[in-house]
């Protein structure tokens, strides 16, 4: 009995112990502290279609602003681009996108932040409604999502 209750005291002491790191490190990720430091540089999709090289490239701004650019290849050719920004204003973030064919960005809420991956959110976009990034141990993986369809972005680091 005696040895139950060593074990008790100490499973619930590391328990707790642990409850406390993960609040720490979740209160270390609110909106107002926000860090997307790991997003920069240029990464290379590993998961795209023969034939295809598709990038993109992030550099950061301020403290408040990151810009990215995405491009997919066809041998030397671009094929398609966007243009990205996460841009802070009133203490809300936002991603915005621009498509090569258009001047208006559609922009996406950031809803939530964590240490080491974002999502945005604009239920009213047709495609997509939903975007996650989030940093792997390998890379970067965004998945865009809507109305059921789901689209996995595999990356690697390519500088």
């Amino acid at each position: 009995m005696k040895k139950f209750l060593v074990f008790l005291s100490l499973f619930c002491f590391f328990g707790f112990a642990d409850m406390n790191t993960y609040k720490t490190n979740t209160k270390a990720s609110n909106f107002n502290d926000s860090n997307f430091d790991w997003l920069l540089g240029t990464w290379k999709r590993t998961n795209e279609a023969e034939g295809r090289q598709t990038y993109e490239h992030w550099k950061k701004v301020n403290d408040t602003e990151l810009k990215g650019r995405g491009y997919t290849l066809v041998a030397a050719d671009t094929v398609w681009q966007e243009s990205i920004r996460l841009i802070k204003s009133n203490d809300i973030w936002n991603f915005e996108v621009s498509q090569q064919d258009s001047n208006t960005p559609t922009i996406f809420k950031v809803t939530k932040i964590e240490m080491t991956s974002f999502t945005c959110e604009n239920p009213d976009n047709e495609f997509p409604k939903k975007i996650r990034y989030t940093k792997v141990e390998r890379g970067l993986n965004a998945v865009i999502s809507g109305d059921g369809k789901v689209i996995l972005f595999q990356f690697a680091k390519a500088d």
